[in-house]
């Protein structure tokens, strides 16, 4: 976690002691897009009000459920065959490595008397139901569990900045809403904080876009309590200072790079 803390710092440090060049916004500034001379582009900055967040709930209520993807481990447990697929515990207590699959590259899973099957994009109930099938052609109405160990390591989000305990979060099945991740990261430092500009960056189709907050006021949490986090989402909080930020974004875009920057360092 220190190394995590440790780039972005440096990273920070090595913005402010740049030379400004044209197109630098200062902090406090309102502006619809941040232009990154260093990368030669344009991002979109959305300020995120209630009105703007219903429109985007609206439109994305049908991608809230939790679909398996390659890496995820999934365990399952079928009940009343302990000869055949045998319990050594409740599910999610103990995990028995022979009920244990983890998702292919390929989306595919090998399971005992099923064969080769793909699950990647698959919900959990989903999934469940065709295990069921396919099953029931060998056994007569197997019951069977399923659940997932663990989450492949592309689900993670980035509390940054300045936060009291900055960290990668995990987004699984329970969603996360930006109100949860700032209780998750302790809080906005106090000290050094800037609570007019917490931005959430977020690539859609590799289109990369801002999400920008003011939670200068109690009442503007109501609007981070349904603004929820999505994998690879990175959440920003500016300094209270006059940092430049925009040479942090220039820092993170490329937007994959950024992440593999993050996800390289090991703790």
């Amino acid at each position: 976690m220190n190394k995590i803390i440790i780039l972005f710092l440096t990273m920070l440090i090595s913005g402010c002691n740049s030379s400004f060049t044209p197109g630098i916004n200062e902090p406090n500034a309102r502006k619809s897009a941040v232009y990154l001379p260093e990368k030669g582009i344009s991002i979109k900055i959305v300020d995120i009000d209630l009105k703007i967040l219903n429109q985007m709930n609206s439109i994305s209520n049908d991608e809230n459920y939790y679909t398996i993807s390659p890496g995820d481990v999934l365990t399952f447990t079928v009940w009343g065959l302990n000869d055949i697929f045998p319990i050594t515990g409740i599910s999610g207590q103990t995990t028995n490595p022979l009920n244990s699959r983890t998702v292919g590259t390929n989306g595919e899973i090998y399971f005992p008397y099923i064969g080769k099957t793909k699950l990647s994009g698959y919900t959990i109930e989903e999934a469940r139901d065709l295990i069921y099938e396919k099953l029931s052609k060998q056994f007569v109405d197997p019951q069977i569990d399923l659940t997932i160990a663990k989450f492949n390591e592309n689900r993670k989000a980035y509390l940054l900045g300045e936060f009291l305990d900055p960290q990668p979060i995990y987004i699984g099945i329970e969603t996360v809403s930006l109100t949860d991740a700032i209780g998750i990261a302790k809080g906005l430092d106090p000290k050094s904080s800037n609570a007019k500009q917490i931005f959430v960056i977020r690539s859609n189709n590799n289109k990369e876009i801002i999400y920008r907050f003011d939670l200068s006021t109690s009442e503007k949490f109501l609007v981070t309590n349904e603004f929820y986090l999505k994998p690879k989402d990175v959440v920003y909080v500016s300094a209270s200072s006059v940092t430049k930020w925009n040479r942090v974004f220039a820092q993170i875009f490329p937007f994959a790079g950024f992440l593999n920057q993050i996800d390289n360092i090991r703790e």
